[in-house]
């Protein structure tokens, strides 16, 4: 029943691609457009030499590229200094698929709902999070956000974005709280790491969805496939950053000792470490919304201020 489910969607897919074949809009390759991120970017790096006084690193490029895409560019850098605070999310959400399991599997998992009682395994608590994810998007779309704006205060989205990285903390000091009594020897109740779950899931409609706001209105048309891409990398390196603390303690090094408890507290204060950057950071970055925007992407329709 597994593979049937997969197997008959994928089918479905792919005839309704059929199908639909003759109304799409099919635009011929073009070959290796120069005028993009790497291209503007290396060639910036090695003729540095070339840069006037009060110009972008960025600016030696304009005599070579179209200097509407070296400006696409430079709004490219700016919100990767956005994105530099993302990893450390992605790096603590994949616990949830893993950690968060395996301390699932100590927990008290007999739910009581009054007209039903019934024992859930522990890799199915965390289907918590695609059910509260999916629940919180309208809901902070169409009711938190605008009532924070009705009392006065903007959710811009960095503040929305800085809020994801505090309870993103907090979804962890509520695991590392259960831990706690876990390391007791003590079997807590399942729904305090569904507390959990509701936190994490609200930290993720803010950062994640934020993010990817983010870099779709504060860079041009030409650059929305590379923020893409650089949206994956941050998720790349979180993973990467807890293979290698898994890596780690699982060959004696230095992050052996956080074991238990401390496990969970050292991602917390990791996670600190990082909202205290962007707080401090987040006032300083300068940012242009590309909304709606002709052909050249050197106009900025709009330009606003981050907080």
């Amino acid at each position: 029943m597994g593979l049937w489910y997969p197997r008959h969607i994928n089918g479905f897919s792919y005839a309704n691609i059929l199908l639909g074949r003759k109304k799409y809009v099919k635009v011929p390759p073009g070959g290796i457009n120069k005028n993009n991120f790497v291209f503007i970017s290396v060639y910036a790096l090695f003729n540095l030499g070339k840069k006037l006084k009060g110009q972008s690193w960025l600016d030696v490029s304009k005599g070579k590229f179209n200097p509407a895409k070296v400006e696409g560019v430079k709004a490219v850098y700016r919100v990767m200094s956005v994105f530099i605070f993302a990893p450390i999310f992605w790096a603590m959400w994949d616990q949830n698929l893993s950690e968060w399991v395996l301390q699932a599997e100590k927990l008290d998992r007999h739910i009581s709902l009054g007209f039903i009682d019934f024992t859930v395994l522990p890799g199915q608590v965390q289907t918590a999070n695609p059910i509260f994810l999916l629940s919180f998007i309208p809901l902070f779309t169409y009711f938190v956000y605008p009532w924070f704006d009705k009392i006065g205060i903007k959710t811009t989205p960095l503040r929305r974005f800085g809020a994801g990285l505090a309870l993103t903390a907090l979804s962890f000091v509520i695991i590392a709280l259960i831990q706690m009594r876990v390391d007791l020897g003590e079997h807590p109740s399942v729904w305090w790491q569904i507390l959990a779950y509701v936190v994490l899931s609200a930290a993720e409609v803010l950062v994640s969805i934020t993010g990817l706001e983010y870099a779709y209105t504060r860079a041009p048309k030409s650059m929305k496939s590379t923020m893409s891409a650089i949206w994956l990398l941050t998720v790349a390196a979180g993973n990467l950053f807890v293979a290698l603390i898994n890596g780690s303690i699982a060959n004696g090094g230095f992050f052996s000792k956080f074991t238990g408890a401390n496990f969970y507290w050292m991602f917390v204060g990791i996670c600190a470490v990082f909202l205290v950057a962007f707080i401090i950071i987040s006032p300083r970055l300068k940012e242009r919304s590309y909304i709606d925007e002709p052909e050249d992407d050197s106009e900025i329709i709009a330009e606003t201020n981050n907080l």
